[in-house]
């Protein structure tokens, strides 16, 4: 971990110990969208990404003010339980490290599941961080387009990515570690854009902008794919909207008509 990594650490665990409990999960996220696989912790055999050691500073938080899940486990909550024992207890049947490196993953995501049950309680507060997720990944995708364009990838300095072509195009990747994941993470954007468009619009547009941008600089097809398959679905419930407006009182109660 180099200087910038140890910064980020530092900045983003006092966040995470400091913001109201509905924006607390943002520097989880920030360190997902922003820093590298370079930035890790090596202590002996063991690899603590920025996600890993921020899940750490967040159940710290927890357990200091005392927050808890609302309403106790739930079963999707047992499930995934359920499937961390699994993944830690087949260790035996893989290399002799196998243990340390699934303890690695259990402790990143379902540590992150949790905070984000702790944290999001209910559909306001989800709104929330889509809003605020919206407008920080803005630099993100121009970012991405930068190096679409000029074939230098900045966050090279962070170590762990490099730039990747195919064909001679740039397929922009910015921190992820191949450019599939950061076009998917510009596709999932488009969604949290689309769910602001009434109550903050202002959000909504830069999402969609730096959705878009980041799918497109990614040039992959899979990101693609999955924007199109969610702009089919707008278009569905646009179609539905328009037919449920346009249908007369006769029909609203003929068995024919739906």
């Amino acid at each position: 971990m180099n200087s910038w990594g140890a910064t980020f650490l530092a900045v983003a665990a006092a966040l995470t110990l400091l913001l109201p409990r509905r924006l607390a999960l943002l520097p989880l996220l920030m360190s997902a969208a922003y820093m590298t696989s370079g930035q890790a912790l090596h202590l002996l055999d063991a690899n603590f990404t920025l996600p890993r050691l921020l899940v750490a500073a967040g159940l710290l938080r927890v357990l200091l003010r005392q927050e808890h899940l609302p309403q106790g486990l739930q079963p999707l909550d047992r499930l995934l339980l359920a499937w961390g024992a699994l993944l830690l207890g087949m260790s035996v049947f893989h290399e002799h490290d196998g243990w340390l490196f699934r303890s690695g993953i259990v402790w990143g995501e379902l540590g992150a599941y949790f905070l984000m049950r702790i944290f999001l309680r209910d559909v306001d507060d989800v709104r929330q961080v889509f809003r605020a997720l919206c407008v920080l990944m803005v630099p993100l995708a121009a970012l991405m387009v930068l190096e679409k364009l000029t074939g230098d990838n900045p966050f090279q300095v962070l170590g762990g990515v490099k730039v990747v072509t195919r064909d001679g195009a740039v397929r922009a990747g910015g921190p992820f570690n191949h450019p599939i994941l950061a076009g998917t993470a510009g596709a999932a954007l488009l969604g949290m854009a689309w769910a602001l468009r009434q109550s903050h619009r202002l959000a909504a547009v830069c999402g969609a902008a730096a959705g878009l941008a980041m799918v497109l600089a990614s040039k992959s097809s899979g990101p693609v794919l999955m924007a199109a398959c969610f702009l089919l679905a707008v278009a569905a419930e646009v179609v539905d909207v328009v037919v449920q407006k346009t249908r007369t009182p006769s029909r609203r109660g003929s068995p024919y008509w739906g």
